[in-house]
């Protein structure tokens, strides 16, 4: 199974939701019934004769997974401009590797065998100093009206996972990551006057 995620944030969005792909006929029987409440009217699953054309049987108990009517059309229009939109973040992602040169950042890897449609741009502060002041970094830039971000606070320091025995210091790539990592505004209707303002920013917070 192959899970889709339709957050507002990604590239293709429906407001929010998901959806999950297989080619597996029983794993589709499954996501059916759970999707729908547990539901099914098929004759080979019900236990008795129906009683009729609306007859149906909760078979287990499932979820309301069905995405609305509105949300799928929003999700389907955008579909035939994926091409533009990758395009541009391509194009993003090079003005970024040109700008941002000689900086102390480490900067994300553009592989020539990886089609990555680039949903973030996550530079790394290579500097201590500037590690220490990632939190100046961040608030400056969103007191100038710049979208950065930092993604993603490890999994295992989340108390679910530490309740399960994980620690701090297990992961410590995921941890150092964390410690240095800024998320560039990264859309494909970012002008490149806005990107220019967004490098411009960063130089100055972190000379």
């Amino acid at each position: 199974m192959t899970v889709f995620n339709f957050h507002a944030v990604k590239i293709v969005t429906t407001g929010d939701g998901s959806a999950v792909l297989t080619n597996d006929a029983a794993f589709h029987e499954r996501l059916v019934s759970l999707r729908n409440h547990g539901i099914t009217r098929a004759e080979d699953k019900l236990d008795r004769a129906s009683d009729g054309p609306w007859y149906y049987h909760m078979s287990e108990l499932g979820f309301n997974y069905r995405m609305t009517d509105v949300q799928t059309d929003l999700g389907l229009s955008q579909l035939g401009r994926l091409d533009g939109f990758f395009a541009r973040r391509r194009a993003l992602v090079q003005r970024y590797h040109q700008m941002l040169g000689g900086m102390p950042l480490r900067l994300p890897i553009v592989a020539p065998v990886i089609d990555s449609v680039w949903h973030l741009f996550v530079v790394r502060l290579t500097l201590p100093r500037i590690r220490r002041n990632r939190l100046q970094v961040v608030e400056r830039r969103r007191r100038a009206g710049i979208g950065v971000n930092v993604y993603y606070i490890p999994v295992h320091l989340h108390p679910s996972y530490r309740r399960l025995g994980f620690a701090p210091g297990v992961l410590p790539h995921a941890q150092q990551y964390y410690r240095e990592g800024i998320s560039l505004p990264m859309y494909h209707g970012l002008g490149d006057e806005a990107q220019d303002r967004v490098v411009a920013e960063l130089r100055s917070a972190i000379k």
